[in-house]
Formats: C-alpha cells, structure tokens, sequence
C-alpha cells in the first residue's frame, strides 16, 4: 500500500524477529485471530491467521505460543504438474513483502498519472474560469488575469530551464571533467526524484509544480483564498455573450456551425451557488461563506461525497479538556504529587454572578466546547469569556489547547489512538466500563481544594465565608445602584482578605507539609479500598457534572466532556460553525476543515476517487502501463476493473489496519494498567483477565468476554468494520 508508515508485512516481521530476540514475550491464546486484511487476496489473510502476533500482557498464568520458525511450513498445495509445492514461514513473508512492494509501485504510477490527468483538468478549467470572470466584471473593475492555470507545457518548459541553469551551474563550479558525475549525483538526489536521467528528472519536477493544484477537487475552499467573498461575486452577471473557445482563442462552433455561448449577456456567469448549500450569507453582512472545493470546475465543487466518506470511515466526537494537577504515586498508599503553583489557584476564591465561589468548584461546572460555540447569544457569549479566564488562568494544558476553548476540535479514536491518547479514547467510550446498574466510581473534586488548613487558618476563612454570604445578601436585597456597587466593593475587599490568607498559608508550609496534606486529600478522594487492597479507575465520574469524567494521565487529573457527532446534520452545523468564524477572523474550533482536508490527502483515497470518473478511464486508455509484460501495451479494461477493485480494497486495508493499530495500543494500555496490579477497572480470572465493573460491590460484576474481546469488539464498531 502506498503509505509513509511500515506495511503490515514488515510489521509482522519485526514483531516476529523481537519474539525471537527475546523469549520474555508472551501471549494470551485466542479464541480468534484479529486479521488484517489486505489487497493480496488468499495468502495475505494465512499469513495474518498463521502467524502469532505476540502481544503481551504479564500474568502469574499464561499460555505460551512460541512463534513460528522461518523454517516451519505454513502452505502446501498442488501445481499445474501435479506436483506437491511447500511454502515455509520466511518464504511465504518474502513474497508477501514483495508483493507489497509492487502493490505500491502500481499505486505510486497511479497516483502521477491521476495528478497529471487531474492538473489538465483543472488547467482547462481555469482558463475557462478567468474568461467568465472576466466578462463579467463591475464598471472599473480590472481584469485579473492570474486566476488561469500554467498549462503543463508551460511548467514543463520552465523545468527543463531550471534544471539547465542547474547544470551550467555545476559545469561551471566543477569544471569539463567532473561536473557530469556531479551532476548525476544531484539527479539521483531526493530533490530530484532519484532519477536517473534529465528526461526523469524534468518529470518528476513536473509533477511536484503541479501536484498541488491538481488535487484542487481534493482541497476544500476556504475565506482566504477564495475569489467569492461577496454577495456581488457570486451575483456576477455576463457584460457581453461569453463563447466556448479553444486552446487558441478561436470561438469553437455547435453542429449547426454557430458559436457556443457558454453564457448569455445578462445572465449570471456562477449559477451553481445555491444558499444554504453551497454558500451561506453572513448575518447583517454582504460577506458570504462559500462551501466548495477549490476546483475551477463547477461539477467538482460539492463536498458532500468528501463528507459522506468521512462520516462513512469515522465515528467523529468533539471532546473538552480541562487539566488540574495531581499525579498519583506508583505506591498508592503514598500522597499524590501535586504542583503546588497551580494548586494555589485552584484553592483560591473568585467573584462569579456577585456570588464568591471556590475556584476549584468551578472546574466541573464548564461545559462542552458546542455549549459556548454554536448558535451564539449574549448569555453563551458571557459564559465562553468566562470559560476562557478561568481555563488561561487554573488549566495546566498546554497553551495550544488553552486557545481553543480546551479542545482540539472534531477528532475521532483513530486520531487519538495515532497520538497515543488510549486513556481518553477508552474514556470516550466509557460504556466499555460501564453499565446501566454499575457505573465508574464517583469523586467530588471540591474537596481536593478546600479543609486543607490548621485549625485556626480554616477558622479565619469560615468566618469571613459567613461575612460575604452577608453581602451577598445586601446586593441582592439592594434597589439603588449605589447601594449594589457599595456591596459588591464590600464582597470584593472580603474575596481579596480570603485569598491573601489561603496564599500566604499554602505558600509558607513546607514542601514535605503540603504533600502529606494535600497529597494525602488527593489519596483519600481518588484511591478506592476494597478487601484490605487499593486501587485506582483509570477515570472517574465527577459529582454534580453528568457526563464529565476526570482521566487519569501522566501530566495531571484530565476532565473531560465530550460528544459524537453521530449524523450528518450534526457534522455540517459544525462545519458550518468553522466557516462563519473563518469569514470573521475567528478561530475554527471545531477545525472540521483541517480533518476533512486531512482525510483527503490520503494517496489512496485520491485513487479510488479519481477512478470513479469516467473520463479517467478514457485517459489511462492512451497511458501505457508499464506493468503489462508488453511494455508498449496500453491500459485496458480488465487493467481499469483490476484498479478499481485493487484501490477499493487497499481503502478497507487501510482501515483495518487503523484498527489493528488501535486494537495493538489497547493492549499495551491494558497491559501498562494491569501490571500496576492495582486497577480498579480489571479482574484476573482463569488465567485471563476481564473487565470489573464494580470491584468495590459485594458480587462479581464481570464482563462476559475478555477484556481483549470487549475491546476489540467496540474497535470494530468504532471504526465501523463488520
């Protein structure tokens, strides 16, 4: 498969090369292989089944399954002279690697040839679309005269010029004996595609100047570099009769020998746009937002089938972070660490709705990045202000995070899983731990923050407490503004006089103090006992925020708010969303644009589209193959429904390979949880382990499968595999 990362075969055979290297490996025995299946057809899926992927996790009980030896014999079968074949282990990987590796020269000289088919296109177009635009100008309006495309003899010219002057460069710095080694060597180099001659090299330097605007179809337009920005634009009506014409300018005639008028005077030039499909017009504002791809041909600007294959492949959330710190012990009987900066503000009182409130009480009340975004008003305005002070101010995420209201947008569990979030994946879809009558264990994160004085410090605070309730009270009663402004001076004087004291006392106790208080409080709420052992949930449900869940990580106490984006209509109020504030220089929080753009950059998925239009088919028909045994031959059908279904199937490769790798990440999670030996989420039983639902309840709640099984399970569902 034409892919950056290592192919499954090359994968297969490290994982049984380290099996080898080190016989600490062990495997749990399955009651089903996973298998990936791939595009080589019978083999690809006996090799999958035959060979052991070791995947470990530690127990006091295993079954060992050494894996298979170079040497052993894994295929027997017949051929055409009645003779019996035997194909062992390392033969049978070596002609699959091979295999492979032809798979991705087919694909790559696929790819090129859809660039260079796709760049014409586009080229044709462009000039077409220059024209239009151009004859349908406002009274002193200029020409623009940069919107047509170079065409590909154009860019192949200029080159040929470039790798000329390059040349005379390096004859002139290495002199009438050397310079033609040295320049062989600068051909052979990547910035010139390894080739071997001028003839390649001007090739592949073609291809890389025309690549970008040849996937136009692929890239979705966007407020900035989008000619349409104005009602006026997309209104553009022609001046003057605008005629179909050729690569030389001459009008081209029907078949009753009259011009072909692409548009008529008066009429308007853009009449694909339609409201609320298309473009969407900006409230109070002649600025509209346009939903299209960049392609200057009208018939490739819907993006529906680019959204439909996404949603198709992905199961899309939009999640909200927001990080407090604490980091448990590898001894759970041991206090927590906890940055104690950061505590300090957590612990400190803040003034919200002319009420003092703990800072630390406001964290589980915030709510999903949608709450704040979608259909704005000035009470979700407010609270979007204040979401963002209090997250810059108490949130130990990092500053990217912080600037996107705690979330990273649209993002799926293959995108988590490749940036190695399996905690927050598995949090998201938490109902793998839980069930209608046992749910994960509960916190309330208002104690991690307050009753963490000596007696008379906590004194002094509950008295002054008392005092603004007081307050509180005088502003509400209040009629006269005075008055209020009086009182809430009042409040203000007290949260300060608070704060100065929680400050000065958390600030002055020692290091070994601080961490055997609030360490141990952090303890006391997180750590659950059950039959004289404790244990810790890898997350935990918050009190008095349905559906927040406080996640366990490396760099603090992650709560998390999340929702999926199970339809389409969700999806494109998103998006949506993103355009409007793209068109008023806001930031896209959702970044639906970035994944979509993402989805598309798949070479792959470029293929299989692009062999979906007709008119490819007839160009690769003029294209010689040249992985037919006749080198000259060209393709033809049976080569174009070998493409078709060898590019559909390399898709569905692709796919299950993301949850191969995802299934791999929950393992190792799994087994990182397991060999803590003090998960609250799994249960040792048989010499397998499963998931606990209730380790702290008086019967056994055990799921009915493996805790492999269950994942593995609710992988497929997530990535939508049958």
């Amino acid at each position: 498969m034409a892919k950056q990362r290592k192919s499954f075969f090359e994968k297969l055979t490290e994982l049984n090369t380290s099996h080898e290297e080190s016989k600490k490996v062990k495997s749990i025995k399955k009651k089903k292989n996973f298998k990936i299946w791939i595009t080589l057809g019978a083999l690809a899926v006996v090799v999958a089944s035959a060979i052991t992927i070791p995947l470990v996790i530690n127990t006091t009980k295993v079954n060992y399954k050494p894996a298979r030896a170079n040497d052993q014999k894994v295929l027997e079968f017949i051929n055409d002279k009645g003779e019996k074949v035997s194909i062992n282990v390392e033969q049978l990987t070596n002609d699959l690697k091979s295999g492979d590796t032809k798979i991705k020269e087919k694909n790559e000289e696929l790819y090129k040839k859809a660039i260079f088919y796709l760049y014409e296109q586009e080229q044709k177009a462009s000039v077409k679309f220059q024209r239009i635009w151009n004859f349908s100008r406002e009274i002193g309006e200029q020409e623009n005269n940069n919107i047509a495309l170079k065409s590909i003899e154009e860019v192949r010219k200029a080159q040929k010029d470039k790798l000329n002057d390059v040349k005379r460069t390096t004859q002139n710095n290495y002199g009438f004996e050397n310079w033609e080694k040295q320049f062989t060597t600068q051909l052979a180099s990547e910035e010139y595609g390894k080739s071997t001659s001028e003839e390649e090299a001007i090739e592949f330097l073609v291809f890389k100047e025309i690549e970008h605007n040849a996937l136009r179809s692929f890239q979705l337009e966007n407020a900035n570099d989008t000619l349409f920005k104005t009602k006026k634009d997309i209104n553009r009506v022609a001046s003057a009769d605008i005629f179909e014409v050729d690569s030389d300018g001459n009008k081209v005639l029907d078949k009753s020998k009259n011009p072909i008028i692409i548009v008529k005077k008066g009429d308007k030039s853009f009449k694909e746009f339609v409201k609320e499909k298309n473009y969407f017009e900006v409230k109070d504002s002649e600025k509209i937002i346009t939903l299209k791809t960049r392609s200057f041909i009208p018939q490739k600007w819907n993006v529906d089938p680019f959204i439909d294959d996404f949603l198709k492949n992905n199961t899309p959330y939009v999640s909200s972070l927001f990080t407090i710190p604490g980091v448990p012990p590898t001894l759970l009987s041991t206090p927590w660490t906890v940055d104690k900066d950061k505590y300090i503000n957590l612990a400190l009182y803040s003034i919200v709705d002319n009420k003092v409130v703990l800072n630390g009480s406001l964290i589980s009340k915030f709510k999903n990045i949608e709450d704040y975004v979608l259909e704005p008003n000035d009470e979700k305005n407010k609270d979007k202000a204040l979401y963002e002070n209090y997250l810059n101010a108490l949130s130990s995420d990092p500053d990217e995070l912080k600037k996107n209201l705690g979330s990273s947008g649209v993002t799926s569990l293959t995108q988590l899983f490749k940036n190695d979030n399996a905690s927050l994946a598995m949090a998201m879809v938490n109902d793998l731990f839980e069930t209608n009558t046992h749910k994960l264990p509960e916190v309330d994160l208002e104690t991690l923050f307050k009753e963490n004085y000596n007696t008379s410090t906590f004194a002094k605070i509950a008295a002054l407490l008392a005092e603004t309730k007081t307050i509180e009270t005088e502003y509400t009663s209040a009629t006269e503004e005075t008055k209020k402004a009086e009182a809430l001076n009042k409040l203000s004087d007290k949260t300060k006089e608070i704060n100065t004291i929680i400050k000065t006392y958390l600030t002055q106790i020692k290091s070994d103090e601080f961490n055997t208080t609030i360490g141990e409080n952090y303890k006391n709420t997180f750590v659950k006992t059950h039959k004289n052992e404790e244990y810790l949930s890898f997350a935990y449900n918050v009190k008095g925020a349905p559906g927040v869940k406080a996640i366990i990580t490396q760099g603090g106490i992650s709560l998390l708010t999340y929702k999926k984006v199970d339809t389409k209509e969700k999806f494109m109020k998103l998006l949506k969303s993103d355009l409007v504030n793209l068109s008023e220089s806001k930031p896209d929080y959702f970044k639906t644009l970035q994944i979509l753009n993402a989805s598309l950059t798949s070479k792959n998925s470029i293929i299989d589209f692009t062999l979906q239009d007709s008119g490819f088919d007839s160009y690769l028909k003029t294209q010689t193959n040249i992985f037919s045994e006749d080198k000259k031959q060209k393709y033809n059908d049976q080569d174009l429904n070998n493409l078709k279904n060898s590019a559909s199937s390399i898709r569905v490769g692709e796919l299950r390979l993301d949850a191969y790798n995802a299934l791999e990440k929950s393992l190792a999670w799994i087994k990182g949880l397991i060999n803590t030996k003090t998960s609250f989420n799994f249960q040792y039983k048989d010499g397998k382990y499963y998931i606990d639902y209730d380790k702290a309840g008086t019967t056994s709640a055990l799921s009915t499968n493996t805790a492999k099984e269950e994942i593995l399970k609710r992988i497929l569902a997530e990535f939508k595999i049958k």
